[in-house]
């Protein structure tokens, strides 16, 4: 795992050193980061202006990938230990400061704890999450912003239902993986 872009281009993060954690492939981090850059481009924002969600971060390398690229407000979620120390030494190895790193249940997190977003990047577990069902938790928790923007990585095998609340940008696949990006409307 490497960074692609920006200040820390180049810099190799620490990878898992099992299967519990399914990091987002270089090729892949840079379809969502191409895509994203985009994105922002056509509703006149920068990096540096925006408040980022990794949730279900388990390397924090997307997360990384935006510090990287001028993201100054990036909250890092996980239920693992594992990957919240991952994440953590990922940050440190990158001499990264004060970032948001939150060992909690994306099922039991609240808004109280994390400011409402203008990215998310939400990569649950392909096999153990129906993404419909995290999508709907995840509006119904409110963590996105109006006119924000949702990058939900899942299997190219799974079907994502409409809601009127999003709007689906662009879907992208690569390899095994699905990349569905949606605004909030």
């Amino acid at each position: 795992m490497r960074i692609i872009s920006g200040e820390f281009k180049g810099k190799i993060l620490i990878s898992p050193d099992n299967n519990e954690i399914r990091p987002t492939s270089d090729r892949g981090k840079e379809v969502i980061f191409d895509t994203l850059s985009s994105i922002l481009y056509k509703q006149d924002k920068e990096y540096k202006e925006i408040n980022i969600l990794d949730i279900f971060c388990g390397s924090g390398s997307l997360g990384i990938e935006a510090i990287s690229r001028g993201g100054k407000n990036i909250f890092f979620i996980d239920n693992s230990k594992k990957a919240i120390n991952l994440t953590k030494m990922n940050c440190e190895k990158l001499n990264i400061k004060n970032v948001n790193l939150l060992n909690y249940n994306f099922f039991d997190i609240n808004l109280s704890l994390i400011k409402q977003a203008d990215v998310i990047f939400l990569d649950p577990p392909y096999k153990s999450c129906e993404p419909s069902d995290i999508l709907q938790i995840l509006l119904s928790k409110n963590l996105l912003k109006i006119n924000g923007i949702l990058i939900f990585e899942t299997s190219v095998k799974n079907q994502i239902q409409d809601f009127t609340e999003l709007k689906l940008l662009k879907k992208k696949n690569v390899s095994r993986s699905s990349y569905y990006f949606f605004i909030k409307i």
